[in-house]
C-alpha cells in the first residue's frame, strides 16, 4: 500500500497527463525516463544501502530528499536508520514524520493529476471530429498505358557489384529505422544518463573523499564497467526487431520474392554493429564531455580504444549470435527466449558459472581497471586475441550450421571448416596458458583435509622466524617474480619441537626448499608438508630454512590486487606469500551448515582481550635485496643501505635495522622523485612522473604528523620515511603503512584534485593516518591476532588523524568530520553485527574506525588531550615490540592515570555498544 500501490499509482498518473497534454510518443517516453532519473536521485539523497558505496547526506540534504522524493524512499530510509539488525528484520518502518507527509503529497497530486487527465481525455473525446473521406477521381488509364509502353525492358546482373548492393539496401532500410525510432532514443538517453551518474559518482567521491581528476583513464574505466550489460540487451532487443520487422509487416513475402534476400542476414548483423558502435562512441564522448567540465583535457586514446576491444568487439560478436539465431528460429519470441537464455550464460558475469574456461568467455565484457601506469597491461592484447579465437568460433559454427542444412558438402567449405578449428584449438591452447582453477567444491576439501590433517599442530609448540634474507628478483615486463630465501629459525618456547607444519602457498610454484638442522638436510615438498625431526629441536636451538620460489601473472586467471606484478607500478605484500611455519586458522571454513555437516567442531574463534597474553617472539630482522627493470626503482620495506647496478638491471637492498613484524612488501616503477626533511629524518617521495600536484602537500602533511607524533608519543623508530605511489592494479587499500615505508594508490592521494574541496584535504587524513601507523598498528604497538586488535592500531590512528585536523583547521571542522563519522558509523551499525570497542575485530572496521574516533575525541575532551597523549606515550614505552598489547591493557592505564571520577564514562565508552 505505501509503496506499490501509491508509486504506481503516481507513475501512471504522470505519464497519462503528459501522454494526453502532449500527444507525443518521444515526450511521453522521455517523460518515463525523467521519472527513473528521479528515482536514482531519491536513492543517493537517502543514504540507499541499494546503491554502492553510499555516502552520507547532511540532515537538511536528507529533510529535503524525505520530503521531496516522490518515491518515498528517502523519508524510508531516514526514519530507519537507527534500528537494528534484529528491528530492520522484524519491524515495519512507522509512517510517521516526513515519510507520512510525503506519502500523503504523492497521493494527493497523483489523484489531481488523475482528475485532470480523465477532463482532458473527456473533453477530447466530445470534441473528436470524424473528417470524411471523399473518393478520388481515377486516373486516366491512358497515362499509365502511356508510362508502361515507353519503359524500357529490365534487365537483370547478377554479379558482386549486385551483391553489394542488395546489402547496402539492406542496412539502409534497417538504419533508417533503427536511428528514427522512439525505443533507439529512449535507450541512448538511459543508458548516457545512468553512465553520466556513475562517471559524476567516480569523480566526486563524496564528503569523505576528494574529488578525482577526470583523466581519460578513469573516464573509460568507468564506461568499461557499464557498457556491456545495457549494450546486451539493445543488441537483443533491436536485433530480434530488425531481423522479423519484414515479417510483422508481411514484407517478407516480397523479400524472398528477390535474387539476393539471404544478405539480410548478414546485413543485419552489420547494422547492429554500426548502432553499437554509434553507442560506444556517444559513450566515449560523454567521457570526454566530463574531462571538459571538469577541465582536465587530457586525453589518453589508449585508455578510450580499450573500451572498442574490451566492450564493442564482443558486443558485435554477440550480435553475430544474436542475428544467426534470429535467422534460424521459427518465432520471433522463440529467438528472443534463447538469445536472452544464451546472453545470460555467456555474455554476463554469470558465464563462470556455467563455462569454467576464461578462453571461451568471449562473449563478455571486461571490468578492470586502467592504470596511468602501465594502461590496461596484458589485458589488452589477451582480451583481443580472445575476440579474434571468438570469430573463430562463431564461424565455425556458422558454416557447419550450413552444411548439415543444405547437405551439399563444398570441399573449400569443409576445408575452412577444418582450418578454424585448428586455429580455435591452437589460439585456446595459447591463450589458456597458465590457468589455474579450482571449484568452490575443491578449495572447501582441501580447507576441511587442512584443518582435519593438521589442526592438532594449533596446539603443538612450533619454532619461529626470527632472521629473513630474501632476495626478489621483478621482470615487470614478463609479469614474473622469483623469489629466492633463507630463513632463521629458532625455538623459543619453554618445550622441545619434535615436528613442524610447513606450508608453501598455493600461487607460486616452488623450485626447491630444504631445512638445515643438526648438520642434516632434510628435502621439503611444495604445498603443506608435516616434517618430523629425527631429533628434537630443544629451546634456543636454531635451523636454517633455504627456499626457491616462482611466480608468473596470466590474463587468464585475472591479477591478485595484493600481488600485482604488472609493467610498471607494480605492488606485492609479498610476505604473505613466503613460507609459513605453524597451523594457520585463516584457512579453516567458518560456515556453521559446512563443518556440521563435515562433523567438525567450532572454528578456531578469536581469543578475547582478557585472555593470557602471547609472546612468541615472532618478529624479525629483514635483509631483502631487490632487483628490477634498469628503467625501474624498487621500494622495499625498511631502510636502503645499497644501490648498485648488474647486467642491465637495477639492484636495491633495504634492511629493517630493528626488529619488525612478519609483514614486508615492495613497489616497482619508473618514479619521479622528491626530498625532503624533518629535522633529521628524510623523506622520499616517489610517484608517477605525470601525478606532481599533491606532492608538496604531502611532504607538508607529512613534516606536521612527524612534528605531532615526535612531540607527544616519542622519537620516529625509523631512519627515514618512504612514500610510495602504486598502480590502481593494486586494490582494498588507499594507503597502507609498512616499517619506514607508506604505499599509496594512485587515485586517491597523488591524483585527487584537492583544490575542488578544501575540506576534503584527504593527503592530510592519509599522511596523518598512515605516518601514526608507524607507532600505532603493527610498528611498534602490535597487538596479536585477538579481539580488540583492531582498537589498538585502526582506533588510535584515527585519533591522531582527528587530532591532526583539529591543529590544522581548528576543532569547529575537526567536529564537522567527526558528524560525518557519525552518519557512517549510525549508517552501518544496523547492517552488522554490533560490538563493544575493545572486542572490535576485523569485520567491524565501522566500528574500529569511526565509533573508534568518535570516542577517543570524546576521551580527549573528558580527560584533556595532553593527559590522553601522556598516556598513550606511557602505553608505547609499556607495550611497545616485542610485547603483545591489549585493549585490556590500555584500558588498565586509563584507568590508573584518570581521575576514578572519569571510570565509570570511560568503561561506558569502551565496553558499552
Amino acid at each position: 500500500l505505501v509503496f506499490g500501490l501509491i508509486n504506481t499509482v503516481m507513475v501512471c498518473s504522470v505519464l497519462t497527463a503528459i501522454a494526453l497534454m502532449l500527444n507525443n510518443r518521444l515526450l511521453m517516453v522521455l517523460a518515463g525516463i525523467f521519472l527513473y532519473i528521479l528515482y536514482m536521485v531519491a536513492l543517493i539523497y537517502s543514504g540507499s544501502p541499494f546503491m554502492a558505496n553510499a555516502l552520507p547526506q547532511s540532515e537538511a540534504a536528507q529533510q529535503i530528499a524525505a520530503l521531496a522524493d516522490p518515491f518515498g524512499l528517502s523519508g524510508y530510509f531516514r526514519n530507519s536508520r537507527h534500528f537494528s539488525i534484529s528491528q530492520r528484520n522484524t519491524l515495519l518502518v512507522p509512517l510517521s514524520g516526513y515519510f507520512l507527509l510525503n506519502r500523503l503529497t504523492v497521493t494527493i497530486v497523483s489523484a489531481g493529476l488523475v482528475f485532470y487527465a480523465a477532463k482532458l481525455f473527456s473533453s477530447r473525446r466530445a470534441h473528436r471530429r470524424f473528417p470524411g473521406n471523399p473518393m478520388k477521381p481515377a486516373a486516366d488509364s491512358s497515362e499509365f498505358d502511356h508510362a508502361i509502353v515507353a519503359s524500357p525492358p529490365a534487365v537483370s546482373r547478377f554479379n558482386v557489384r549486385a551483391l553489394f548492393k542488395a546489402v547496402q539496401s539492406f542496412i539502409k532500410i534497417d538504419l533508417i529505422y533503427l536511428f528514427k525510432n522512439v525505443a533507439t532514443a529512449a535507450a541512448l538517453i538511459l543508458v548516457l544518463f545512468n553512465l553520466g551518474m556513475e562517471l559524476y559518482a567516480e569523480i566526486e567521491k563524496g564528503i569523505r573523499l576528494p574529488q578525482l581528476y577526470s583523466s581519460s583513464g578513469l573516464m573509460a574505466q568507468t564506461i568499461n564497467q557499464n557498457l556491456y550489460i545495457p549494450g546486451a540487451f539493445i543488441v537483443l532487443y533491436f536485433g530480434n526487431d530488425i531481423c522479423w520487422r519484414s515479417h510483422t509487416s508481411r514484407f517478407h513475402l516480397i523479400e524472398h520474392a528477390t535474387y539476393y534476400h539471404f544478405t539480410r542476414h548478414l546485413a543485419h548483423f552489420i547494422s547492429i554493429g554500426m548502432l553499437i558502435s554509434v553507442f560506444t562512441f556517444f559513450f566515449i564522448a560523454e567521457g570526454i564531455f566530463f574531462q571538459y567540465i571538469y577541465q582536465y583535457p587530457f586525453f589518453d586514446y589508449k585508455a578510450y580504444g580499450g573500451v572498442f576491444i574490451f566492450n564493442t568487439l564482443p558486443l558485435i560478436l554477440l550480435s553475430a549470435g544474436v542475428v544467426s539465431v534470429n535467422a534460424v528460429a521459427s518465432n520471433r519470441y522463440i529467438a528472443l527466449a534463447i538469445t536472452i537464455v544464451l546472453t545470460v550464460t555467456l555474455g554476463t558475469p554469470l558465464s563462470a558459472k556455467f563455462i569454467t574456461l576464461p578462453v571461451l568467455r568471449f562473449l563478455s565484457g571486461f571490468n578492470g581497471v586502467y592504470s596511468d601506469f602501465t594502461g590496461y597491461d596484458k589485458y589488452l592484447y589477451w582480451f583481443f586475441s580472445r575476440w579474434l579465437l571468438g570469430c573463430g568460433v562463431m564461424l565455425t559454427l556458422i558454416l557447419v550450421f550450413r552444411l548439415f542444412k543444405i547437405r551439399y558438402y563444398r570441399m573449400m567449405t569443409c576445408l575452412a571448416v577444418v582450418v578454424l578449428v585448428a586455429f580455435t584449438l591452437l589460439g585456446g591452447q595459447k591463450l589458456n596458458e597458465g590457468y589455474r582453477y579450482e571449484t568452490a567444491q575443491v578449495k572447501t576439501e582441501h580447507a576441511i583435509n587442512y584443518e582435519k590433517s593438521y589442526r592438532k599442530y594449533q596446539s603443538m609448540p612450533q619454532p619461529t622466524v626470527t632472521e629473513v634474507q630474501t632476495q626478489i628478483d621483478l621482470y615487470p615486463a614478463r609479469s614474473a617474480y622469483t623469489i629466492s630465501g633463507t630463513y632463521i629459525i629458532r625455538n623459543l618456547r619453554e618445550q622441545p619441537v619434535s615436528g613442524m607444519l610447513i606450508r608453501f602457498n598455493d600461487e607460486l610454484n616452488t623450485a626447491y626448499a630444504v631445512l638445515h638442522i643438526n648438520n642434516q638436510h632434510i628435502t621439503i615438498a611444495p604445498k603443506t608438508t608435516e616434517v618430523l625431526l629425527p631429533e628434537p629441536m630443544l629451546p634456543g636451538d636454531t635451523a636454517k630454512l633455504e627456499f626457491r620460489m616462482h611466480y608468473k601473472w596470466y590474463p587468464v586467471n585475472a591479477h591478485s590486487p595484493f600481488n600485482a606484478i604488472v609493467g610498471n607500478g607494480a605492488f606485492m605484500r609479498i610476505s604473505r606469500y613466503y613460507p609459513v611455519i605453524g597451523y594457520q586458522s585463516s584457512l579453516e571454513i567458518t560456515d556453521a551448515s559446512l563443518r556440521k555437516a563435515n562433523k567438525m567442531g567450532p572454528a578456531t574463534a578469536l581469543p578475547p582481550p582478557d585472555a593470557p597474553h602471547v609472546n612468541p617472539g615472532d618478529f624479525i630482522r629483514l635483509d631483502m635485496t631487490i632487483s628490477t627493470a634498469s628503467d625501474q626503482t624498487a621500494i622495499g620495506t625498511g631502510s636502503l643501505v645499497r644501490q648498485w647496478k648488474n647486467g642491465g638491471r637495477n639492484f636495491f637492498r633495504y634492511q629493517s635495522g630493528q626488529l619488525i613484524p612478519f609483514r614486508f612488501a615492495l613497489s616497482s616503477a619508473r618514479y619521479a622523485v622528491q626530498k625532503s626533511a624533518f629535522k633529521n629524518i628524510p623523506i622520499y617521495i616517489y610517484y608517477h612522473p605525470g601525478h606532481s600536484e599533491n606532492v608538496a602537500q604531502l611532504i607538508k602533511n607529512a613534516r606536521q604528523t612527524l612534528e605531532y607524533c615526535t612531540r607527544n608519543f616519542g622519537a620516529y623508530p625509523f631512519p627515514s620515511l618512504v612514500f610510495a605511489e602504486v598502480s590502481s592494479f593494486t586494490n582494498g587499500f588507499n594507503a597502507t603503512a609498512y616499517p619506514s615505508v607508506i604505499f599509496m594508490t594512485e587515485h586517491m592521494a597523488f591524483h585527487a584534485n584537492l583544490k575542488a574541496d578544501q575540506q576534503q584535504d584527504v593527503i592530510n587524513e592519509l599522511a596523518g593516518h598512515e605516518v601514526s601507523h608507524l607507532w600505532w598498528g603493527n610498528n611498534q604497538v602490535a597487538p596479536d591476532e585477538r579481539q580488540g586488535a583492531a582498537m589498538l592500531t585502526e582506533t588510535l590512528a584515527m585519533y591522531t588523524e582527528m587530532m591532526l585536523y583539529k591543529q590544522l583547521y581548528g576543532e569547529k571542522k575537526m567536529k564537522e568530520r567527526l558528524k560525518m563519522h557519525q552518519q557512517i558509523y549510525e549508517s552501518e551499525k544496523g547492517l552488522s553485527r554490533e560490538m563493544p570497542l575493545y572486542k572490535v575485530d576485523a569485520s567491524g572496521s565501522h566500528i574500529a574506525y569511526s565509533k573508534g574516533a568518535m570516542t577517543m575525541v570524546k576521551l580527549s575532551e573528558l580527560v584533556g588531550e595532553n593527559k590522553l597523549n601522556a598516556i598513550l606515550r606511557l602505553f608505547i614505552q609499556k607495550y611497545r615490540y616485542p610485547h603483545r598489547a591489549t585493549t585490556i591493557d590500555f584500558l588498565q592505564l586509563l584507568y590508573q592515570h584518570t581521575d576514578p571520577g572519569y571510570h565509570k564514562a570511560i568503561n561506558a565508552m569502551f565496553t558499552g555498544i
